[in-house]
């Protein structure tokens, strides 16, 4: 019974989102699927960001759920307000979500990868699709393709420009005040681009460590020191003593 449990378990994992991804292409492939899949604009559901995540950067989940906390309070506070603080979509360009997308070849710069990606918004029977272009920017964390960033560079009329982390924060920054959420919940969101504080503390930990060593070397040497005197000390009074019982026999 046991031997049959770890194959499926292993095929089960294998199947998994986490590990099907393996490069940033199929990263933002797999992100706009999803997306495209559920539609609407707007601040994403928990059911979404746990989607999502799959896909995203720590900092950016983070900031989602934050920007989904204040959704929820703002709504209590203010509910014939439908629309919240943001309500575009914010994964693209367009104020309304694409209803297409296709992936343009992805490229590295310094730490980041950039896929540049086509979307395309059909509009009614009697007008063309409207299309424009954005950039999504990927990280390597822990071994796999993370969405950072988004960049709009679709330059759309009543769309979204900057970027979407951006976005987040001066929205979240800007917002009317709540009861019961604080600004300061991005605080701990921390940018992927700055160390996390536990490396601080690995720094301290090797300078402690090298001057113990360093210590440690030092008592070493002191040790073979005194065990180098304790030597010649021995010997000069084997010596004396040899002289002297060898003057004792001549006499």
């Amino acid at each position: 019974m046991h031997r049959l449990l770890l194959p499926i378990t292993l095929s089960a994992l294998i199947c998994t989102p986490a590990f099907a991804i393996t490069g940033p292409s199929e990263v933002v492939n797999g992100f706009y699927t999803a997306r495209l899949a559920d539609g609407g604009t707007g601040v994403p559901s928990g059911r979404q960001l746990a989607t999502y995540s799959t896909y995203l950067g720590p900092e950016l989940v983070c900031t989602l759920g934050a920007s989904i906390r204040y959704q929820d309070r703002f709504s209590q506070a203010h509910p014939d307000n439908t629309s919240g603080v943001f309500p575009n979509d914010l994964y693209s360009s367009s104020a309304t979500a694409p209803t297409t997308f296709t992936l343009g070849t992805a490229y590295q710069s310094g730490g980041l990868t950039t896929v540049p990606v086509h979307f395309s918004l059909k509009g009614d029977d009697d007008t063309s699709p409207r299309e424009w272009d954005d950039t999504v920017k990927l990280k390597l964390v822990r071994n796999h393709w993370l969405i950072v960033d988004i960049d709009y560079t679709g330059k759309l009329e009543g769309g979204n420009q900057g970027s979407l982390v951006a976005t987040l924060r001066d929205g979240l920054h800007k917002a009317p005040e709540v009861e019961g959420w604080s600004v300061r919940e991005l605080d701990s969101c921390v940018m992927d681009n700055v160390p996390a504080k536990g490396s601080a503390r690995g720094h301290g930990k090797s300078r402690h460590t090298k001057s113990s060593l360093h210590g440690k070397k030092g008592s070493t040497k002191a040790s073979a020191g005194t065990r180098k005197s304790s030597g010649k000390a021995a010997k000069t009074t084997t010596k004396k003593s040899s002289s002297k019982h060898s003057k004792t026999k001549k006499k």
